[in-house]
């Protein structure tokens, strides 16, 4: 039984690296760990994709990374 078990994706092939950004009104900055409140999202990945929402909420790019991830880089759930 796997209730309560997470699954993580990982890389099949080639791993990527995805950067995240939040947005101070119109001004596109680098998210780092001392960034609180609430903030627009974005991301970028190695490969050259970036998600262009103008700063969505973060779930949503957290849900557009995993499919970005699953999609375009064959990740796998282990």
């Amino acid at each position: 039984m796997t209730q309560g078990v997470k699954m993580k994706l990982a890389p099949s092939s080639e791993k990527v690296q995805i950067k995240l950004f939040v947005y101070a009104g119109d001004e596109k900055i680098r998210h780092t760990a001392n960034h609180a409140g609430n903030w627009g999202w974005d991301f970028e990945c190695s490969c050259g994709y970036q998600s262009k929402t103008g700063g969505a909420i973060k779930s949503y790019i957290q849900n557009q990374i995993k499919e970005h991830k699953l999609y375009n880089h064959d990740y796998k759930y282990a």
